[in-house]
């Protein structure tokens, strides 16, 4: 009996020392806690109301002459003619971008019916190019106009006889481009002095409605700048 229980105890140390103990796994290395980046805080000032008016009139402005460069290159590229692009800019909203310069405004009276006239010109003058803007209203009785015919010739003197008999077309554009009854607009009659042999005038300047006579006007010497606001 204490043979076969000491072989029992011997065989039980046997089968334990060939099966080591089952270790515990180890523990996870513990997750490092994440790092706080700060925040970038961009701080942008408002802009006033004054400063907010004055970048919409700057937008406005810088859109206008875009769109009076566009015109003009329009123009130019339409009918190669300086005249018409000087008549566009003149009744634009930037008249000063022309290189005429307001020398005269008066009144003129054609029959009954009367209308202001500015004429424009250099005081280089070896620029000979000449516009006038008519400003005047389109009769209630009349139809819609649109001006697109104008002729100037040279009124008086036996040498202009041939002149006047020929009268030589200018370029004109109005504001608004169709003239409604009743409606007030103006008009740009744009033409070269060189064309006529009597280069500081008078000229005659006829606006035309189908074909017709619609206002006609004589521009006086006196309408240009002297030769002495031009020499030197």
């Amino acid at each position: 009996m204490a043979c076969a229980l000491s072989l029992i105890l011997w065989m039980t140390t046997a089968q334990t020392a060939g099966h080591p103990a089952t270790q515990p796994a180890p523990a996870a290395a513990p997750t490092p806690a994440p790092v706080a980046v700060p925040a970038t805080v961009v701080v942008q000032s408002v802009p006033n109301d004054s400063e907010l008016a004055l970048r919409a009139q700057l937008e406005e402005v810088r859109a206008r002459l875009d769109e009076a460069r566009d015109q003009i290159a329009k123009l130019k590229a339409e009918s190669g003619l300086a005249d018409n692009a000087i008549a566009a800019l003149l009744l634009s909203d930037h008249p000063e971008l022309a290189t005429l310069r307001r020398w005269t405004l008066r009144y003129v009276r054609n029959g009954t019916r009367a209308a202001e006239i500015g004429v424009y010109a250099s005081k280089d003058r070896g620029d000979t190019m000449v516009a006038v803007i008519v400003a005047l209203r389109n009769p209630r009785d009349q139809k819609t106009w649109e001006p697109t015919k104008a002729w100037v010739s040279t009124p008086f003197g036996l040498k202009s006889l041939a002149l006047r008999l020929r009268p030589v077309p200018a370029a004109v554009r109005s504001a608004p481009q169709r003239i409604l009854p009743g409606q007030s607009a103006r008009i740009a009659v744009v033409f070269d002095k060189a064309d006529f042999d009597f280069i500081d005038g008078p000229f005659k300047v006829r606006i035309e409605r189908d074909d017709q006579s619609a206002f006609e006007f004589v521009l006086e010497p006196s309408d240009f700048p002297s030769t002495s606001a031009t020499e030197g």
